[in-house]
């Protein structure tokens, strides 16, 4: 005879955790049984590799990513020093207004006191007369655009 503290709760599940507990127990029973009563079916192993591999390269991608970073993080200050330190220091070519004159200047201070404006860091070179300043600034975003399509065609 069975006492009321022997008897089995009553229990109300719904279809959703009836099917969420056998897919468990499914899955319980997949993962956890003797390897010798297990058997995959072909798409299961080359499934299983096929992931195992992946997330083998997308760690080791991270991998060398992550010690790129580090590379990169130890050396910026010294490569900034080393090519931007003196960029506010020294010549600078400037102009007097679009189409007036463009001329060399010691230093940033003595070009904007002339009521000059700045155009680049470092002395006027040949490419400094209005009709090449004209055309890098008309072409700068096409020129960019083909250099893109370029490199692009030329990395597939």
């Amino acid at each position: 005879s069975i006492t009321e503290e022997d008897a089995p709760e009553p229990t109300t599940t719904t279809t959703s955790t009836t099917s969420s507990s056998s897919t468990w127990a499914l899955l319980k029973m997949r993962l956890f049984s003797p390897t010798d009563l297990i058997v995959f079916s072909r798409l299961e192993y080359h499934l299983g590799i096929f992931f195992s591999l992946a997330s083998l390269f997308i760690v080791a991608v991270n991998i060398g990513a992550t010690h790129q970073v580090n590379i990169v993080r130890a050396n910026y200050h010294t490569v900034h020093e080393t090519l931007y330190g003196q960029i506010n220091d020294g010549e600078v070519c400037a102009w007097s207004e679009i189409g007036g004159t463009i001329s060399t200047f010691d230093n940033k201070e003595e070009a904007l006191k002339a009521g000059y404006t700045i155009a680049h860091c470092g002395a006027c070179g040949q490419c400094s007369n209005w009709q090449d300043l004209r055309l890098q600034y008309t072409t700068r975003t096409y020129l960019a655009q083909a250099s893109f399509i370029c490199s692009k065609k030329s990395l597939v």
